[in-house]
């Protein structure tokens, strides 16, 4: 009998929690959303100035204190001795604030001028969201 009972109550603490039921689908309502400042064109580019600075920033919404990785087809390399070492101009990641915005710089310098940077945003492989820059 008392085994019958702890085990109805244990069954009780797996299937029943504090905040939600673990045993309903989860809901999910994660999104990304990314913008720049800057001018918009009627295709969706965005028009960045270069201003002899050789860093730019984006912004982007989510939801509180998530985690958003970057990536970028786009790189800039650096000689270093010998050896040619290349890197995406985004950093990898970043945390949204508490309210769930964020800005996340990129590189370009003089020689971007007339390029167009893809810069991608993700948050899991359903949600990603690219932007486009065109350096001016």
């Amino acid at each position: 009998m008392l085994k019958r009972i702890l085990i109805s109550v244990i069954l009780c603490f797996l299937t029943i929690g504090c905040e939600s039921n673990v045993m309903s689908p989860e809901i999910n309502d994660e999104f990304l959303h990314i913008y720049s400042t800057h001018e918009m064109d009627k295709n969706g580019y965005y028009h960045y100035p270069y201003s002899g600075y050789n860093y730019g920033s984006i912004y982007f919404e989510t939801t509180p204190t998530t985690l958003v990785g970057w990536d970028s087809p786009d790189e800039f390399c650096i000689q270093f001795f010998d050896e040619l070492i290349c890197e995406p101009v985004i950093n990898y990641q970043t945390y949204s604030r508490e309210d769930g915005t964020g800005q996340q710089n990129f590189y370009m310098n003089q020689n971007s001028i007339g390029d167009t940077l893809n810069l991608i945003g993700y948050l899991n492989t359903e949600i990603v969201t690219e932007i486009k820059v065109i350096i001016e």
